[in-house]
């Protein structure tokens, strides 16, 4: 039975631990590279997001963020006019009744 010597097996053993840092180079780039395919498909998809909330002045197509605030201008106006009508038609009510109460 041959026995190996210190020097065949500490270059057994660097054989081996290249062999394992080649392995771990190799998944550090395909993790790499998995990492920056997501990333720019995630890049696109938020760019097309952004397409549907940002206005494009050169189409004159108004995104949703301008919608929205154009809608919630809107609905401010509607509820004071509302509060005003409301208050109003109630002042109304209790002058009427006040007059009918005098009358009668």
């Amino acid at each position: 039975m041959a026995t190996e010597s210190n020097k065949d097996l500490l270059l057994r053993i660097d054989k081996k631990v290249d062999d394992i840092q080649l392995e771990m180079s190799k998944m550090q780039l395909d993790v790499a590279l998995k990492f920056s395919n997501m990333k720019n498909s995630n890049d696109k998809r938020f760019t097309k997001f952004e397409s549907y909330l940002k206005s494009d002045p050169d189409t004159n197509q108004m995104g949703a963020i301008e919608k929205l605030a154009k809608v919630d201008k809107r609905v401010s106006t509607l509820e004071t006019k509302a509060t005003i009508y409301g208050t109003v038609g109630g002042m109304v009510v209790l002058a009427a009744k006040w007059i009918i109460s005098l009358l009668f």
